[in-house]
């Protein structure tokens, strides 16, 4: 008898596991968000020579945009593979969380990288 899996007749994904799995790649995208907000910080306050390093802002958002999607659909294969409604949309499928909020830190992220792109 295995205790480790909930044992949900209708299929559905259990509310506590909805919500790490929510709060998981909010995180994920989130820390890109931040990440460039470091990179802008480090580009209004410091020389020029230093300042240089914002070429870096848009190549890490795209990478750890990508990188983030595969890893976040990668691990609900294997960790959420009962449960084949979290992958029906991209890049999770949560019905009771507001995962537009994913697209969001995305947005921001890829405006940050814009203006430093700008400032080139």
């Amino acid at each position: 008898m295995d205790f480790d899996t909930p044992s949900t007749s209708d299929g559905t994904t259990p509310k506590e596991k909805k919500r790490q799995l929510f709060f998981f790649g909010m995180g994920l995208y989130a820390a890109i968000f931040f990440i460039n907000l470091i990179f802008l910080i480090s580009y209004e306050s410091s020389p020029s020579q230093l300042g240089d390093v914002r070429i870096l802002a848009p190549v890490i958002t795209v990478v750890f945009t990508i990188g983030d999607t595969a890893f976040l659909r990668a691990m609900c294969r294997k960790q959420y593979s009962q449960y084949p409604e979290v992958l029906e949309k991209w890049p999770v499928n949560i019905p009771e969380y507001p995962t537009w909020l994913y697209s969001v830190y995305l947005v921001l992220s890829f405006a940050v990288s814009a203006f430093l792109l700008s400032r080139l």
